[in-house]
């Protein structure tokens, strides 16, 4: 998705909404033993700065699904997640560049994606795991 900076300037709205789905790689998904359950529903707002910044604001709600990170029961983690990011009309090491006509938030949502992945999902609160019976051994 992007927003036409030079757009939304000669329209005079230097504010704005967003709301769309997108369906990520699965590559993306990164707890092992899990994939993504449908899309990921992105939304969020803009504001374009005087010096042509774009200050974007994403919240990112998914569902990931597969087998407990613990005893490998089935499992699903409902993800919600809200992340900042600032695009600016020059190269820079810690914000997203863009050409100074659109910004593509694309790599902004998937950044949000990938930071807002726990580690491990668990079956249950307190998932002690695989028993092993010692008395087999």
């Amino acid at each position: 998705m992007t927003i036409d900076v030079r757009k939304q300037r000669a329209l005079g709205a230097e504010e704005g909404e967003f709301s769309y789905e997108t369906v990520p790689d699965e590559g993306m998904c990164l707890v092992p033993l899990f994939s993504f359950d449908g899309p990921v529903s992105v939304r969020g707002s803009f504001s374009i700065g005087d010096d042509d910044t774009v200050d974007v604001h994403i919240e990112i709600k998914f569902r990931l699904s597969g087998s407990c990170s613990y005893c490998l029961e089935p499992a699903v983690a409902d993800i919600e997640f809200e992340y900042d990011a600032l695009f600016v009309p020059y190269e820079s090491d810690d914000d997203y560049p863009y050409d100074g006509k659109r910004a593509d938030i694309t790599p902004a949502v998937n950044d949000a994606i990938l930071f807002s992945q726990p580690q491990v999902i668990l079956c249950k609160e307190g998932c002690e795991g695989i028993e092993i019976n010692e008395n087999e051994k």
